[in-house]
């Protein structure tokens, strides 16, 4: 009887489509092999990621962009955002994933995207500018004001958009606003904040 039965989706992307394998791990060491066509654009081991355990992928960043853009599955974005963007300067490819990441329909992957995405800030700030002011999820708003705050320190743009946030609905992001006219304007960003001083919220208070 084996210690453990662990039964795992493994898909096989190739240029004819994706062929699902089933397999079950019953030893603490096992290696499997499949016949396919042709060479796969990618091995998705854990499809369905059920797996509690750490995972190690030794996919290519090539392998990785094809995973983001055709796995189905949040985590399969996640995975590959988060290995690609791992280095602080990123290469060609990893940048495009980092822009496509801003655009993705899960608050997450944009979160995780405008988090990771500094090296390439310049290229990216009229679109930071437009998550912080519009995007419809307060963390991912907050998480662009964030970025640009460190990326663009005393900026002559970022500066009006963060003034007409000050009353936005959630508090992370007036703070955030505050925050940065005060470094760029004390007086204008402590005058702001004093107008604020009725709102019950800590943060907001804190900087007075």
């Amino acid at each position: 009887t084996p210690l453990y039965r662990l039964p795992v989706a493994i898909d096989i992307y190739t240029s004819t489509g994706v062929e699902r394998k089933q397999i079950v791990i019953t030893q603490a060491k096992e290696s499997f092999e499949f016949k396919v066509a042709e060479k796969p654009m990618l091995v998705n081991f854990d499809a369905e990621k059920m797996l509690l355990c750490t995972k190690t992928d030794n996919h290519t960043d090539e392998e990785f962009a094809y995973m983001f853009r055709h796995a189905p599955r949040v985590m399969d974005r996640y995975e590959a955002l988060l290995r690609l963007t791992r280095d602080s300067k990123m290469s060609p490819l990893a940048a495009d994933i980092c822009r496509e990441g801003l655009n993705d329909s899960f608050w997450g992957i944009r979160s995780s995207a405008l988090r990771n995405c500094r090296s390439i800030a310049s290229t990216v700030k009229p679109k930071m500018m437009e998550m912080g002011k519009s995007d419809p999820k307060p963390s991912v708003r907050n998480d662009a004001l964030d970025v640009l705050a460190i990326s663009f320190p005393k900026d002559k743009e970022v500066l009006p958009l963060m003034e007409s946030l000050v009353h936005d609905s959630s508090y992370k992001v007036m703070q955030t606003s505050i925050s940065y006219i005060i470094d760029n304007d004390p007086v204008k960003g402590l005058n702001m904040a004093k107008q604020l001083e009725q709102q019950d919220n800590d943060n907001i208070r804190g900087i007075l």
